[in-house]
Parts: C-alpha cells; sequence; structure tokens
C-alpha cells in the first residue's frame, strides 16, 4: 500500500531543500546588477548631454547681452536637472532587477526606492575670458585708415573731411561691436565641451554613490528575507521528519 502522507511529505520535503538552496547567492546577484546599471548610465549620459550643449549652443546663438550674462546660472541649473535625469533613468532599470532577485527567492523587498535625486549641483568650469578690446580692433585694415584721414589731410582738405572721419568712426565702433558680440559667443561656445564634461563627472559620482546605498539597503533587506525564510524552512523541515518518523512508529 503506498503511503501518501509519506510520499507528499517527500516531495515537500525536497521542495523546501531547493528553496533553501536557491536563496544563496542573493549578494552577488545585487552587485551584478548595480554594476549593470552603472555601465548602463553612459547610454544614458551621452543622450541627456548632448540635449543640454545643443540647447545650450541654441541659447548662445540667440542669447543677447544680458541673457549670455545669465548663462552660467542658466547653465547651473540645467546641468544639475540633466544629473538628474540621468540617475532617476537608470534607477528606473534598476528597480525592477533588484526586485526580481527577490521575487525568484520567493522573498519579500520593499522600502528600497531611494527616491528622485534632490539638490544635486555640479560645479561647472571657470568661463573663458572675454576677449581684449585690442583684439577687436586689430585686424580693422578696412576702417583703421579713415582715422587717419583728419590728421594727414586736415591742411589740404577742407569740408568733406568731417563727415569721412564720421562715418568712419561709425563704422569702426560698428565693427568693434559687432566683432565683441561674436568674439564673446565664441567665448560661451568653447566653454560649452568643458560644462559637458562636468556633468558627466557629476553623473558619475552621484549615481556611484546612490548606487553604493541602494546596493547596501537591498543586501541588508535580504538578508533579513533570507534569514527568515531559511528559519521557517528549517521549522518545516524538522515538523515533517518528526511527522514520517511518528508515522514509521506507528
Amino acid at each position: 500500500m503506498i503511503d501518501r502522507y509519506a510520499e507528499a511529505a517527500g516531495l515537500r520535503c525536497a521542495e523546501l531543500t531547493a528553496q533553501r538552496e536557491g536563496l544563496a547567492g542573493h549578494r552577488a546577484e545585487v552587485r551584478t546588477v548595480c554594476a549593470l546599471a552603472r555601465a548602463s548610465a553612459q547610454a544614458h549620459a551621452t543622450t541627456v548631454v548632448g540635449a543640454l550643449t545643443s540647447e545650450l549652443a541654441a541659447y548662445v546663438d540667440k542669447a543677447c547681452r544680458a541673457d549670455r550674462a545669465r548663462l552660467p546660472e542658466h547653465t547651473r541649473v540645467a546641468a544639475g536637472r540633466a544629473v538628474g535625469i540621468v540617475v532617476e533613468r537608470v534607477e528606473r532599470e534598476l528597480l525592477p532587477e533588484l526586485r526580481r532577485v527577490a521575487t525568484v527567492r520567493g522573498l519579500p523587498l520593499g522600502g528600497v526606492d531611494p527616491g528622485p535625486p534632490e539638490g544635486v549641483e555640479v560645479t561647472l568650469p571657470a568661463l573663458p575670458p572675454p576677449a581684449r578690446p585690442w583684439q577687436l580692433v586689430s585686424g580693422s585694415r578696412t576702417v583703421l585708415p579713415w582715422l587717419g584721414v583728419p590728421i594727414v589731410g586736415a591742411p589740404v582738405v577742407t569740408g568733406s573731411v568731417g563727415p569721412a572721419v564720421a562715418a568712419g568712426v561709425v563704422l569702426l565702433v560698428v565693427t568693434v561691436a559687432a566683432r565683441w558680440v561674436a568674439a564673446d559667443r565664441a567665448r560661451l561656445r568653447r566653454w560649452i565641451p568643458a560644462v559637458a564634461a562636468a556633468v558627466r563627472a557629476s553623473v558619475a559620482s552621484v549615481l556611484l554613490t546612490r548606487l553604493v546605498q541602494v546596493e547596501q539597503r537591498v543586501v541588508a533587506a535580504l538578508d533579513v528575507a533570507v534569514a527568515a525564510r531559511s528559519e521557517s524552512i528549517e521549522v518545516e523541515l524538522a515538523a515533517l521528519a518528526e511527522g514520517r518518523g511518528s508515522c514509521a512508529r506507528t
């Protein structure tokens, strides 16, 4: 006659033993998941930083003098926002993978979401120095000769010299102003790649800190869950063994 209880108990013992063995390795798996998340950050950073540099370049091309003066503050805010976006995207992909580590072991996992990053401050590089006045005037060969007209021709030419000098001065002022604007915009454009590098460095730093914190939090939570599950398995195995022994004695 088949002992149905013994057969069921044996199957249950095998199931519990497999569950106990499957609980191992959660620390290494969590570490691997976090390392992969850190590696994936490069692709996210490339996308976000590329959008930021395009935004800054468009801002510089269209900005008036006052807006260009506000560029460092605008960039500081935008850079912090860019870092936050990258971190949020990486963690959005990370958390389901961490929950999977717990789910395949039949373990609960809660309270590990670090939430959105707050107050990210990116240390921006210094702006390149502005162009000097003589750098703007140098090369103005079509304008500067007009300034010599009154000095050279004053004893001979009269009447028409005044308007010519005025036109030369106006032309010089317009040329210098245009060159100053172009030089200022070129200076700010040279600054943008350094800003992009600073954002990438900040992403790496912030993400590393948060991933370490998440890994520690998840491992600690799973350690507790694994210990509790292991204890319940041992208790059930002991009860099954005792039950099978009692059946054998009867």
